[in-house]
């Protein structure tokens, strides 16, 4: 896992496009915060004894072995014996709660004392419907967010906490499904901005090209081929004459950019290895301590 470190607290801004992106997912219930403080800390105790999540069960209890953060999928040593009919899901945490989380799908801790910034390994989980639960860490065990999410047999997917101006919490679901039919020494890579509402950035290589334009909130990019090795992005804003175009590889050849770009709020570094493809995740804001950065993953 990469993180840059943030250059400026400008505001990103960026011209219009028409490019299609995919749009994640997001939804929950009230935790009692407002949208404006953004605070945790405004459930009435009334509300929290009403609203008390039942302790879930332990992985012992449930019969399911989860794995601990050290842990990655290369170095699993068991796998289910019916793994053809589970996915892969894994958290990353955005939101600016000030205190740990605690995720269960459904009576199972899948992420424990979860804090802004960090990202689990992927972890089973079977095909079907499925409840995902947030509740506080510490303190009471309030319930900060509850929905059901569908997962696939075969299919990896990041589930990202995120802030939510009507309900808190809410999570946006995003499928890893990895590139294929790629050539020779070339990997893959997508951003996804998971900032803050309002926000979108262009990711521009470092002598100027444009890799991804108008890159809003919650949504993720489409995979582009990456030549293998060490890239260094910009995030930044753009201003683009009429014949702005995305180049449409990340290669190391020779392209000339039609925009001119203001200084970046953010450097991201990334190493890019020829077949496996990478998430470029923009998370925090610029104008509390949970700063803007970027987090690289392989999916």
């Amino acid at each position: 896992m990469f993180m840059a470190e943030n250059n400026s607290s400008a505001t990103a801004a960026g011209c219009l496009s028409n490019m299609e992106l995919q749009t994640a997912s997001d939804g929950g219930y009230s935790c009692g915060c407002t949208a404006d403080s953004r605070s945790f800390n405004n459930v009435s105790s009334q509300s929290q004894e009403n609203i008390l999540a039942p302790l879930p069960k332990s992985p012992e209890e449930t019969g399911v072995t989860l794995l601990d953060t050290a842990d990655t999928p290369s170095n699993w040593t068991s796998y289910p014996e019916d793994a053809f009919t589970y996915g892969e899901v894994r958290f990353l945490i955005a939101a600016s709660t000030p205190f740990p989380l605690t995720i269960s799908i459904d009576n199972t801790v899948y992420a424990q004392n979860a804090r802004f910034g960090t990202i689990g390994d992927y972890n089973f989980v079977p095909d079907g419907f499925h409840n995902v639960t947030i509740t506080r860490a510490s303190g009471p065990r309030t319930v900060l967010f509850e929905k059901m999410f569908p997962f696939r047999a075969g299919e990896k997917s990041t589930m990202v906490v995120m802030d939510s101006e009507t309900t808190g919490l809410g999570i946006s679901q995003l499928s890893d499904t990895p590139c294929n039919n790629l050539t020779g020494n070339y990997g893959c890579y997508r951003v996804a901005n998971m900032s803050f509402v309002g926000s979108f950035y262009d990711i521009l290589l470092q002598t100027g090209e444009t890799v991804f334009h108008d890159v809003s909130y919650n949504t993720v990019t489409p995979y582009k081929q990456a030549q293998e090795g060490s890239w260094k992005f910009q995030v930044a804003g753009l201003s683009c004459s009429d014949t702005y175009r995305e180049i449409p590889v990340i290669s190391s050849g020779i392209y000339r950019s039609s925009c001119t770009w203001s200084s970046p709020v953010l450097t991201i570094s990334a190493d890019i290895a020829a077949g496996k493809s990478y998430t470029t995740y923009l998370i925090g804001n610029n104008w509390s301590d949970y700063s803007l950065r970027a987090i690289t993953v392989e999916d």
